[in-house]
Formats: structure tokens, C-alpha cells, sequence
């Protein structure tokens, strides 16, 4: 049965009346579900409401008792039979008087966090992004940017691209976080740069930090440092975690990236058997 949520009623496709938006703004967010549960739902709906603060924009009522809100999202995937993976996706239309939202699931047929181990190329953006906008952390205030840039993209060998600020250090990439290994350090831009900030973003340096790397959260990484790093990959929750075989003539290694994920795995795996909310 095809089924969504919308502000906290499970639906059939059929029945569902889209929202108008015209005058709202759309923020999304993109939830991994596995191992039984949503391990990381707090969180995202946490970086939702912080978001809809920003905005002063209201706050749907479901949305302040997260425990009923987690409990009709677990239905809608029982219903749908999505007992393995997959990606939730929230749609939140935050008005002026009020917010609307909407719930949808997807499924996978993989048992575990994904992992790209088929490798990517990666370019540099054309376009810069601006550290100092405190939504620059933001998938909905990034969103223009990334489809305008996947459509600058789409003919190239790129599957993403590195964007760099104004100050010409590195930040991110298309609705990922980026990280660099060389001789046991896990590099990543830090917040001070600008860049997007996934939720899965300080869980991989919490695995990180266990695994015994040593962490640099870099304000001045250049697109030079970057290129001769041993490894370089990127994650988010929506995408998992896809290794970069090269950027121009460089290519890299993988093996840090592989451990990682075992190790992320088996996090997520600890806090959804935890999280009952």
C-alpha cells in the first residue's frame, strides 16, 4: 500500500491533497531508517525545528511530541512493509501563520548503511559559497545552489563537485559533507567555513575519534591540501557514504572509508535498537 503522512494522518497516495505552498518555504529532510528503527530521528527533527526557528516560522503541534510523531512514522513504514532500509524524506511547508508537512518513505534492499565502494570523480564548483551567512549549514537555503550546480554538472564526468568560499577554502559538496584521510589524520572543513552540515556529519568523527584518527577540523583547507590526501570521501544520510576514486589526475586510495563505515554501521545499529523515544 502507498502510503504517506501528511501533518500527522497516515494516508493513501489517493487520498492525499497536496499542499499549496506558493508563498512557504520548503525544507527537507532526509531520515536513514535500518537495523529495526530510525536511529537518528531525534536528531533531524531537532535540526527541523532549529531551522523553522530561524524562519520564525510556527512549529506544527506533532512536532512537540516527538514520541507520537516517531510512533505514526514507524507505522507508516510497518504498513508499507520497509522492514530493511531506506530514506524517509520530510517535507516541511513553514507559512507565515502556519506549517504544513508531509512524510514519505522509500525503500532499500540493503540490511545495512550504504556504502559506494564503485568510486566517483569529483571537480571544483564554479559558483562560491560565503562563510559568514549563518544558513550556508542548511540543506533548504543550499538547495538553489545544488540543482543549478547538478545542472552545470550533468554532462561532465563529475558526479559532484567541491565548493569552495570566498576565502578560497574548501567547504562541502552537493548536499554532502566531505572528508579527507593522510597519514591517520580525518580532515573535514569545519563549521567556520561555511559549509553544510549533515546530521551524519559528527557521527563519523565520533567513529572516527574511536577508531584512534586524529581529528582536523579545518577553517583553511585548500583545494591543493585536499587533492593530496591519501583517501577522500563523502557522506550524508541520504547518500551514505561514497568513496572518490579521483579529482583530475589524482587518484586515491580506499580502505579508511570501508572501516569507517563498519564502525558507523554498527553505531546506528547500537541507537536504534536504543531509541524507542
Amino acid at each position: 500500500m502507498d502510503s504517506l503522512i501528511a501533518d500527522g494522518e497516515i494516508l493513501k497516495r489517493t487520498e492525499y491533497i497536496p499542499f499549496r505552498y506558493e508563498n512557504s518555504v520548503v525544507l527537507t529532510q532526509k531520515i536513514w531508517f535500518g537495523h529495526g528503527g530510525i536511529p537518528l530521528f531525534s536528531e533531524n527533527i531537532a535540526t527541523v525545528n532549529q531551522q523553522l526557528g530561524i524562519l520564525n516560522a510556527p512549529v506544527p503541534p506533532l512536532f512537540y511530541n516527538e514520541k507520537e510523531l516517531f510512533r505514526i512514522t514507524k507505522r507508516l513504514l510497518n504498513r508499507m512493509r520497509y522492514f530493511r532500509s531506506g530514506i524517509i524524506t520530510l517535507n516541511v511547508f513553514a507559512g507565515e501563520s502556519v506549517t504544513n508537512f508531509h512524510l514519505t518513505a522509500e525503500a532499500s534492499d540493503a540490511f545495512t548503511f550504504p556504502v559506494s565502494k564503485q568510486g566517483i570523480m569529483l571537480g571544483f564548483a564554479e559558483q562560491v559559497k560565503f562563510s559568514k551567512n549563518r544558513l550556508s549549514h542548511f540543506a533548504f537555503y543550499n538547495l538553489p545552489l545544488w540543482k543549478t550546480t547538478v545542472t552545470e554538472i550533468e554532462k561532465s564526468t563529475f558526479k559532484n563537485v567541491v565548493f569552495l568560499n570566498e576565502n578560497g577554502f574548501v567547504t562541502d559538496c552537493i548536499g554532502t559533507n566531505i572528508f579527507g584521510v593522510k597519514r591517520g589524520e580525518l580532515i573535514t572543513p569545519s563549521i567556520e567555513t561555511g559549509c553544510y552540515t549533515d546530521v551524519l556529519r559528527s557521527h563519523i568523527i565520533g567513529v572516527s575519534t574511536d577508531m584512534s584518527l586524529k581529528i582536523v577540523e579545518s577553517a583553511t583547507l585548500r583545494k591543493e591540501e585536499l587533492v593530496q590526501m591519501d583517501e577522500i570521501f563523502i557522506a550524508s544520510e541520504a547518500s551514505g557514504i561514497e568513496w572518490v576514486m579521483g579529482i583530475g589526475n589524482k587518484r586515491y586510495v580506499r580502505a579508511t572509508s570501508d572501516l569507517i563505515q563498519v564502525q558507523l554501521d554498527q553505531k546506528l545499529k547500537d541507537l536504534a535498537q536504543q531509541t524507542t523515544i
